[in-house]
């Protein structure tokens, strides 16, 4: 399910949307910080929206998080961030070792879409194929497509949806779980099969490749922080117009409704400010009593991190800073870099 597939119905986007702004759906931490839970107001009179909440209530924490998720996209006006296939393969070889208390993004809620070239080596197979929600037959293998991602800043959460071809959402929450832990640390917690189990059938391969996109996802926001963006203007800047135009002239309220609410749902596109890579390249050579052998390393990532660096008077104050991937001998390889390994240093 591709971006464009996703809010592509109107009517399910206005029950989403509306759904959420009548129950004031919203996410709220426990008191001693083991768990979190979504509040909202039961007492509705819209039988659509009063019927989508006993789905809701009967399928578990992680449909409330997608619900949650898609509504505040559509709410917030949906923002698509299109970074490149091989930025990607870097950031997922990248640790968070910072507190969420340090994690930041430039807009509350986004979408990361994810390039074909990305995807097509992250296919696998479907454990539950078949009917689906919103109108989709799911098929015996599905892949990435996006993920989206919400930054509740005021409760110090963070919530995470990876979207697979075939309509299904992986989400998780994070918070601080475990005082002073990193994100790192605390997505290794949350990111347990016998979490997943508890409420959708899911697979090892299905597990490890969301585990990485949640990672490319949320260290793709801290570069976006980190390095600026540039607005990329509308997704569909002829429609855009259209509906702007006709807005001047509508009188009449139901349609000056579903005028801003088409208007609401057109995406705005970013991008990075500049055209970088997120990852240094390096070529070793093997060496024998200080002599070249002209052997070569077999291609691979170096996992880069983040960290708090101290500074200041006696090194009392911290900064977020980070340490790249570096992909080693990227120019002996010939294939796609999702076929290389990955070694760990520090």
């Amino acid at each position: 399910m591709k971006t464009k597939e996703m809010f592509a119905e109107r009517e399910t986007n206005l029950i989403l949307r509306g759904f959420a702004q009548e129950t004031d759906l919203r996410p709220v931490v426990t008191e001693d910080k083991k768990n979190f839970k979504f509040e909202y107001r039961k007492n509705m009179i819209n039988v659509i929206y009063a019927a989508l909440l006993r789905k809701l209530e009967s399928r578990g924490m992680s449909a409330c998080i997608e619900v949650f998720l898609r509504s505040r996209v559509l709410i917030e006006g949906p923002k698509i961030f299109r970074p490149a296939a091989d930025n990607l393969e870097a950031l997922e070889n990248m640790k968070i070792n910072i507190p969420i208390t340090e994690y930041v993004q430039p807009f509350p809620t986004l979408i990361i879409e994810f390039p074909d070239k990305y995807t097509k080596n992250k296919i696998v197979k479907n454990p539950t194929p078949g009917p689906r929600d919103w109108g989709i037959i799911a098929g015996e293998e599905h892949s990435l497509t996006m993920g989206m991602v919400h930054h509740a800043k005021e409760i110090g959460m963070i919530f995470l949806g990876i979207v697979f071809s075939s309509g299904d959402i992986y989400t998780t929450g994070i918070w601080e779980y475990i005082p002073n832990a990193s994100i790192e640390e605390t997505l290794e917690l949350l990111m347990t099969r016998a979490a997943y189990d508890k409420s959708v059938q899911t697979t090892d391969e299905e597990r490890d490749m969301v585990w990485d996109a949640y990672r490319a996802v949320l260290n793709c926001c801290l570069m976006m922080e980190d390095l600026g963006i540039k607005d990329e203007g509308w997704q569909r800047p002829i429609q855009h117009r259209k509906i702007t135009d006709q807005l001047k002239t509508e009188k009449r309220p139901a349609a000056i409704r579903n005028l801003k609410a088409d208007l609401a749902e057109i995406p705005r596109i970013y991008s990075f400010d500049q055209n970088i890579k997120l990852y240094r390249t390096e070529t070793p050579m093997h060496h024998s009593h200080g002599q070249e052998t002209g052997r070569h390393v077999k291609p691979h990532w170096r996992r880069g991190h983040w960290k708090m660096q101290p500074h200041g008077p006696n090194n009392t104050l911290r900064k977020r800073i980070r340490i790249d991937s570096v992909l080693v001998n990227k120019e002996y390889f010939g294939g796609d870099l999702q076929d290389t390994t990955v070694t760990y240093r520090g």
